[in-house]
This record gives structure tokens, C-alpha cells and sequence, in this order.
């Protein structure tokens, strides 16, 4: 099997749906956090790296 690594970021968001698929099969509902989390943590992190830079 073959792994492809991708980052996603808020401009590159075109895996974004595959890998929530991927982690909703991998964790059971009970310990996953909602997609919108991942979302709000790419533009949190943006908002940082505008800060810091």
C-alpha cells in the first residue's frame, strides 16, 4: 500500500473531505472531534503565522 502525505490548509482544502472520511472510519464517534474543529485550527493557525511574521 502506498501513502500519500498531503498538508491541508485553508487554500488547499480539495483532501479536506477524503480525509475526514479517513478519520471518521478510523475513530468512533465517541473521541472524534467535530470537522469544524479542523477547520477553525487551519484559520487559527493562519492567524498566528499573520501575527508572528
Amino acid at each position: 500500500m502506498t501513502i500519500k502525505w498531503v498538508e491541508i490548509t485553508e487554500e488547499t482544502l480539495e483532501h479536506y473531505k477524503s480525509a475526514m472520511k479517513l478519520y471518521d472510519q478510523a475513530f468512533p464517534i465517541e473521541v472524534r472531534e467535530p470537522h469544524q474543529t479542523f477547520l477553525r485550527s487551519m484559520q487559527y493557525t493562519k492567524a498566528q503565522i499573520i501575527i508572528i511574521s
